[in-house]
């Protein structure tokens, strides 16, 4: 079961998707016939990928939706925090901010209770939310815990802490701009060349190209925002899910072009 459920991953990611969901459909139903929970839960975890690549946001979503009620269903509050907190992505990218706020607030809250120490993932993905509504002063406040606490997943020397300071300093780079500062054009700059250097994830360079572009629309500044718009085209189409978040950005763009 366990080399299955690393296979089904491995496919997805390869881009072998008839493969993929073959596999996990053979997976699902092992597990389904068997009470296998545990397992059962992962496959929708990891199916997430597969639905990701199909550019299929809500297929996506249902599969989260449905690995959260199996981890509560067992018990399991690691699988249940990474549930919520991958399904609240989701929701944001599709633009339904208030209801991902309500699950990485319970993914925040499970990791408080049972990780035993700090995390940077959730309260950074909350900060984020946080701005996209408009409530800068509480996304502050969660860039300044992470920042104090220093969580391993942030310092850790892998993909995952590359992605986690990456989206600490998007928040910090957003907050400034927000907040007026005149040398916001280089930091956005600086911000971009640091993620570059560091192999930030297809999704991380997405969100601070999403972000700069967002905020030079917001300040006027249309040759920014559309330099940036451009930067994304190479990223888009590696990772097309993203694309209607960047289409209700800057509609009529074409940026799947």
């Amino acid at each position: 079961m366990i080399a299955l459920l690393g296979l089904t991953w491995q496919l997805a990611n390869a881009g072998r998707l008839d493969d993929a969901e073959a596999r996990f459909n053979e997976v699902i139903a092992l597990t389904g016939a068997s009470g296998d929970l545990p397992h059962l839960c992962v496959a929708y975890i990891n199916r997430r990928q597969l639905w990701l690549q199909r550019v299929n946001l809500s297929r996506a979503i249902e599969d989260m939706e449905r690995a959260i009620a199996l981890a509560r269903e067992i018990g399991n509050p690691v699988f249940e925090r990474f549930g919520c907190l991958n399904v609240a992505e989701l929701l944001c990218w599709a633009g339904r901010t208030d209801e991902a706020i309500q699950l990485a607030l319970r993914g925040c809250t499970l990791a408080e209770r049972f990780l035993g120490r700090p995390e940077a993932w959730g309260p950074l993905v909350l900060g984020l939310f946080h701005i996209e509504r408009g409530d800068l002063d509480e996304a502050r406040r969660l860039a300044a815990k992470v920042e104090a606490e220093q969580a391993l997943d942030l310092l850790e020397d892998s993909e995952f802490g590359v992605s986690r300071r990456t989206t600490l300093d998007t928040i910090r780079v957003v907050l400034s701009d927000m907040a007026g500062d005149a040398a916001i054009t280089a930091a956005w700059d600086h911000l971009e060349d640091e993620a570059t250097a560091a192999a930030a994830s297809d999704t991380s360079m997405l969100e601070v190209l999403f972000w700069r572009a967002r905020m030079a629309l917001r300040r006027d500044r249309p040759d920014e925002a559309a330099s940036a718009l451009e930067r994304a085209r190479p990223w888009l189409a590696r990772s097309p899910f993203l694309l209607p978040r960047f289409e209700r950005l800057s509609p009529g763009r074409g940026l799947g072009a």
